[in-house]
C-alpha cells in the first residue's frame, strides 16, 4: 500500500495544474460513548470506523483546480493512524473519471454490489455526471476496476458448522459496471437498467488448498462480458466447475414522479437468480417527495433475499454474498462491500425500511431509518442434489435504527445521533460528530 501511496502523491506533486485554484478542507470529530456498537445503525462511512475504537478525528483535504482534483483523507483514532482516500479526479464536458484509493459513490443508496459501507480500494472509475440527453431518452453508466484489500486471515464456513482458515495471499480484482437508460414523458421518468460486478484473479489459500484463478487480461474480459467467451482459465484446478469468478448484481426498475419514486432492485448471483428462479428477492421501495412540506422524504423498503432460487437447482443453491473459491465472500476486513445488512452467513432475510428527512427550518434537520428484520438460517456450502433441508427454519426478529438530529453554522455542523439494535442482545449508543469546513 505504501508504494501505491508514493505512487499517486509523485503524481499530484509532480503535475504543475494541480498546484493554486481552491483548497478545501473538511475537519470532523466523531465520539461514540462506547465501542459496542454495530455497523448496521451507524453505516461504516466509506470504511472509517474500526471496531475497537470509539473517538476519531477524520482530516479530508481536497484541491481543486480548472481540470483535476486530489483528494486526501486521513483517520485519527485511539488505536492507530490510516489512509482512508487517496487519489486524483478530473471532470470533461458530462463525464468524470477517478484513479486512486478512492470510494465508490453509488448512483442509488441500496446498491447490491458497492455502497458506501465498505472501505475504499485501489480503483479506476469513469461514468456520466448528469444523465446524457437523447430526445425523449436518458441515459446513465459507469465503470470501474480495481483490487480489493485483505488484511487479515479469517474462518470460511466450508459447510455448517465446519470452519476452516482462509486468506487472500493475492487480494483479487473487482470489476463493476452500471447501465441504466430512462424515458421522459411530461414530468415522468421511467428506469430500466442492469448492474453488474465480479469478484475475479487473485490467489487463496483454503486450509491447506491453494487457489489460483488467472490474473491475466484475459480473464478481466471473460469478467466484463460475465463468461460470454470461452475459458480462460489456468491448469491450477481452482476454477469453479460452474462459472469462474464471483458475480453479484441486480436489475433496475424505476418510475420517478414528481412528488413519489417506485423502484424495484431485483438481485441475481448467478444465470438463475439473473431471471426469476430466486422469485422477487430484491429491493422494493417507494419514496414520497411532499411539495412545501417541512417532511421532505418519506420512504418505505422491503429488502427481500430469502429464496436464493431455493434450497437447490441443477448446479446447487444460490447464497447471496457467500462463494467457495473467493472465501471472504462479497465480505472485506468485516464489511460488506454491498448492502450493510447482508453478508455471506446472513443472507436470507426480510427487512421493512422506514426512513424520513424532515427540515424543522434552514439549520436545524432530523432523518431516522428503522428496520423491521425477520432472518432465517443461510444456505452456506452449495450443498448436495438432495438439496439443503432446515429442521427448523423460522425466523429470528430484529430491529435496527438510528436517529439523526442536526444543527448548520455557517462553515460548520453539529450532530447527534442515537443508534439501537435490538435482538437476543439489546445494544444501544450514541454518537456526536463536529464538522468543520475551511476554503482557502
Amino acid at each position: 500500500m505504501n508504494l501505491k501511496i508514493l505512487f499517486f502523491l509523485s503524481i499530484v506533486f509532480l503535475t504543475k495544474n494541480l498546484f493554486g485554484q481552491e483548497n478545501q478542507i473538511n475537519i470532523s470529530t466523531e465520539f461514540f460513548v462506547n465501542d459496542e456498537y454495530a455497523s448496521e445503525m451507524f453505516p461504516n462511512q466509506n470504511g472509517v470506523y474500526d471496531s475497537n475504537a470509539n473517538s476519531y478525528i477524520i482530516f479530508d483535504y481536497l484541491k481543486k483546480t480548472k481540470n483535476i482534483d486530489f483528494l486526501f483523507k486521513t483517520v485519527f483514532n485511539e488505536n492507530n493512524v490510516s489512509i482512508n482516500q487517496f487519489g486524483i479526479g478530473s471532470r470533461f464536458n458530462n463525464h468524470f473519471f477517478k484513479i486512486g484509493i478512492l470510494p465508490y459513490q453509488p448512483r442509488k443508496d441500496n446498491d447490491f454490489v458497492l455502497s458506501n459501507h465498505s472501505e475504499p480500494f485501489l480503483n479506476f472509475q469513469f461514468g456520466n455526471i448528469k444523465n446524457i440527453k437523447f430526445k425523449s431518452f436518458l441515459i446513465e453508466y459507469d465503470f470501474l476496476i480495481g483490487q480489493l484489500n485483505s488484511r487479515e486471515n479469517f474462518n470460511f464456513e466450508f459447510d455448517y458448522d465446519q470452519f476452516v482458515d482462509s486468506e487472500y495471499l493475492i487480494n483479487p480484482y473487482l470489476h463493476k459496471k452500471t447501465l441504466n437508460i430512462g424515458y421522459k414523458i411530461n414530468k415522468n421518468e421511467f428506469w430500466i437498467g442492469i448492474t453488474h460486478g465480479v469478484m475475479f484473479g487473485g490467489k487463496i489459500r483454503r486450509e491447506n488448498d491453494i487457489y489460483k484463478p488467472d490474473r491475466t487480461f484475459r480473464a478481466f474480459m471473460d469478467a466484463f462480458f460475465s463468461n460470454a467467451l470461452p475459458n480462460s482459465s489456468d491448469e491450477s484446478g481452482s476454477l469453479d466447475k460452474n462459472i469462474e469468478g464471483n458475480h453479484l448484481g441486480f436489475w433496475n426498475i424505476e418510475l420517478i414522479r414528481e412528488n413519489y419514486e417506485i423502484y424495484f432492485n431485483k438481485i441475481f448471483d448467478d444465470g438463475s437468480g439473473l431471471w426469476f428462479n430466486n422469485k422477487f428477492d430484491g429491493i422494493w421501495g417507494v419514496t414520497f417527495k411532499p411539495k412545501g412540506q417541512k417532511i421532505k422524504t418519506f420512504g418505505i423498503e422491503l429488502t427481500a433475499t430469502k429464496h436464493q432460487s431455493g434450497n437447490v437447482h441443477p448446479s446447487g443453491v444460490d447464497s447471496y454474498y457467500w462463494h467457495h473459491i473467493y472465501t471472504s465472500g462479497w465480505y472485506i476486513n468485516d464489511l460488506s462491500l454491498g448492502h450493510p445488512l447482508i453478508s455471506p452467513y446472513n443472507n436470507r432475510m426480510n427487512a421493512l425500511k422506514l426512513s424520513v428527512l424532515y427540515n424543522f427550518n434552514d439549520n436545524y434537520s432530523l432523518d431516522s431509518f428503522s428496520y423491521i428484520i425477520d432472518r432465517y438460517n443461510n444456505y452456506g456450502h452449495k450443498g448436495t442434489s438432495e438439496g439443503i433441508i432446515f429442521e427448523n427454519d423460522d425466523p429470528e426478529r430484529v430491529y435496527i435504527g438510528n436517529i439523526n438530529v442536526s444543527r448548520k453554522f455557517k462553515n460548520s455542523k453539529l450532530l447527534f445521533s442515537i443508534g439501537y439494535k435490538l435482538d437476543d442482545i439489546k445494544l444501544v449508543n450514541y454518537k456526536i460528530r463536529f464538522e468543520k469546513e475551511l476554503i482557502f
